[in-house]
This record gives C-alpha cells, sequence and structure tokens, in this order.
C-alpha cells in the first residue's frame, strides 16, 4: 500500500484519540463549583419497603425538616429481602432501608455498602390463643405435649436465629412452621394455628381482628431478661452506596443528625411520628393501626458507629457468615463517626 493511502487511513483514528483527550481534560478541569453542581442535581435514589412502618419514620421526618437539602428524592421499592439484595449486588439506589443482616451478607460479597443508621430494634412478639400460658417455657411445653408447631412470618425472619440462640443456651425449644405473613394471618383468624411469633405491626392487625388473641412476650424484651443486655435487638435500618457516601459526606451526615433528633422529638409522640410517614405508608394499614403499633415499637435512630458492638452481636446471631469469632463485615460496613 503506498505511503499516502497509509497515512491517510490513520488520520480519522488519530482525530478521534485527540478529540477523545480533549474531552477528558476539559471534564478533568472543571471547576469544582461546576462538579458540585452537577452532583446536586442528581436526584437521590432511595429504596424502601411500604410494609416497613417505625423504622421509616425518622427519616421522612428528616425528609419534612428539609433533607436532602434541595435535592430531589426518587423512591422505589423493594418487593422481599431478596429482591432487596439483588437490587443492592446490582449496584440500584444510593439509599436503602432493610434488615442488617441481609446488608451485611452482601457486603461480604464485596457489594460496596455502608450502614448509617440502626432504627429497626423491637419488632417481634409471642402470641397466643391460650389464656392458659403465662411464659415461654409453658409454651414450648405446651407445643411439645400437643405436637403443635409456633408458626413463624416472615419465613426468613430475624427471629428465628434468636429461638436457635435460646435454644442453644438451655432455654425454651419451639418447633416452627414458617409461613408468609399474609398465609399465616389468615390460618390465625381460621383458628388453624393458636400460637404464633409475629412482627408488628402485623401484630396489631392481628388483635384488633381476633379478641380471644393476646401477646404473651416480646422477643427482644425475653432475650435481654435471660441473658443480658438492653431489651432490643438491630434489626432494621438505612445503609448507602459508599461511593455515595464518600461523595456527600455533609449530606449524609445531616441525614443521621436528622434522624436522631427526630427520634427524639417523636418517641413519645405516637400521633406526630404516624404523621411524619408518606400518605402510600399511611394508607396501607391505616394511621389509627400504626399509631396502636408504636405502643410496642420503638421510635428510635441511632447512628451506626455508635451501636457498633450491639450490630456485631447481632449479626453473630442472625448471619451464619458471622458466626466465627472475630469474623466481621468489611472496615467500610459502618459509617464512621464525623470528626
Amino acid at each position: 500500500m503506498p505511503r499516502f493511502f497509509a497515512r491517510r487511513s490513520c488520520r480519522p483514528v488519530l482525530c478521534l484519540v485527540l478529540s477523545g483527550l480533549f474531552c477528558l481534560c476539559a471534564w478533568l478541569a472543571r471547576p469544582p463549583a461546576a462538579q458540585a453542581a452537577q452532583e446536586a442535581a442528581k436526584p437521590v435514589v432511595l429504596y424502601t419497603a411500604v410494609s416497613a412502618t417505625t423504622p421509616q419514620i425518622p427519616f421522612w421526618a428528616a425528609v419534612k425538616a428539609g433533607w436532602p437539602q434541595g435535592r430531589t428524592l426518587d423512591v422505589r421499592y423493594w418487593k422481599n429481602l431478596d429482591d432487596l439484595r439483588g437490587v443492592i449486588l446490582a449496584g440500584k439506589g444510593d439509599i436503602w432501608l432493610g434488615h442488617l443482616e441481609g446488608f451485611a451478607q452482601v457486603a461480604a460479597r464485596g457489594a460496596p455498602i455502608t450502614l448509617v443508621a440502626v432504627t429497626g430494634w423491637k419488632k417481634f412478639y409471642f402470641l397466643s390463643t391460650d389464656p392458659a400460658i403465662k411464659s415461654l417455657d409453658e409454651l414450648a411445653k405446651n407445643l411439645a405435649a400437643k405436637g403443635e408447631r409456633l408458626g413463624v412470618a416472615p419465613p426468613d425472619s430475624p427471629a428465628l436465629a434468636v429461638l436457635q440462640e435460646m435454644a442453644k443456651r438451655g432455654g425454651p425449644v419451639f418447633p416452627v412452621a414458617l409461613a408468609a405473613p399474609q398465609q399465616l394471618t389468615l390460618e390465625i383468624l381460621r383458628g388453624s394455628v393458636r400460637h404464633a411469633l409475629m412482627p408488628e405491626p402485623l401484630v396489631t392487625v392481628l388483635l384488633a381482628k381476633k379478641p380471644d388473641l393476646r401477646v404473651l412476650a416480646s422477643l427482644e424484651e425475653e432475650f435481654a431478661r435471660r441473658y443480658g443486655g438492653p431489651a432490643r435487638l438491630p434489626l432494621v435500618g438505612f445503609a448507602v452506596r459508599t461511593q455515595f457516601l464518600r461523595d456527600n459526606p455533609a449530606l449524609m451526615q445531616s441525614l443521621v443528625a436528622g434522624m436522631q433528633a427526630a427520634s427524639k422529638k417523636l418517641e413519645h409522640d405516637p400521633k406526630a411520628a404516624v404523621a411524619a410517614l408518606p400518605d402510600s405508608v399511611q394508607k396501607d394499614l391505616g394511621p389509627a393501626v400504626i399509631e396502636q403499633s408504636l405502643r410496642r415499637d420503638l421510635v428510635l435512630a441511632e447512628p451506626a458507629w455508635a451501636v457498633r458492638e450491639e450490630v456485631l452481636r447481632f449479626l453473630r446471631l442472625a448471619a451464619p457468615e458471622f458466626a466465627p469469632q472475630g469474623k466481621e463485615p468489611p472496615k467500610a460496613f459502618f459509617m464512621e463517626q464525623p470528626r
């Protein structure tokens, strides 16, 4: 091939390379203010669940108080815990509301996720229609004698790990029957299941529909009474995409501070706490049901760094990956305390 044609054929490629380099240099040369403006124009993508009530209250109260400081909020919903794990592993979203053991499990699989706050602490209650049963030990004996099982919902409930730990430590042993919340609710209302372990606000829904049903004990309180520690477990919270936290440290710090302030203000004001929730969440169960459920639930937001040891103890119970002594999520899993 003549040199003339060889040189001409290289020119388009050279132009593309030079053009690309020019664009890259122009992007790198943008003033910090321009970069910040572009970042601020992006919506903050939140993944949450309509069925979650109390754990969302501090977040939405912070939003009503002005967070995220002029940026828009794009709210999306996950269907179940497996769906949430898939969403996080796929890199979708900036902030997620979910169960802590699920967050830690995806972090262990390499997902860049950081826990910023714990907002769900006291969810699970033992229910029974037998007025003669007064304690969990009596309940366990009754189930064994009659060949019945304790209905547990949801089927992937972190409460199961707590039950297993109680049994390991010499506490009552419960044979369980796992079910989806809707299915177990129907079985309890029909009378085919007499004893159950369920979360709020479903407990409140059931108590209103079945007069002979009563609360026997709180799982979190019972565990603390038997084995020490606070009468709560770090069950649910908010996590953030790690890079989003690095790009927006002040924004995330203001969210944590806003949730803390909101929980202190609303913990003894259930009506105002319910009013902080979006209409979509309130309509699902009704404001009255959610308000009644707060008698047995905690409106409390704690920064991840403040409850790190509590979270690690819970993960050793709820997630087999962290059962071995010294096994922990990646260092970036816990948001650090601002200096």
